[in-house]
């Protein structure tokens, strides 16, 4: 019964270090990552949406 339950934590720890390598190689480009909500993000967010709407002529596009 031990060695089940050794045998399970392994492979679910397995599966997460998988897990976080393939979400660490696909958003590699991207830097919040997957973050879900910090500073950063807010940041950019912001930006975005200033710089949007910060023009007349853009503000009709956005």
């Amino acid at each position: 019964m031990q060695q089940a339950i050794v045998v399970i934590i392994i492979a679910l720890s397995a599966v997460f270090v998988l897990w976080r390598l393939y979400r660490l190689y696909t958003s590699a480009t991207d830097p919040c990552a997957g973050c879900d909500g910090c500073a950063l993000k807010e940041t950019r967010r912001k930006k975005v949406k200033n710089n949007c709407c910060s023009d007349k002529k853009r503000a009709r596009n956005c």
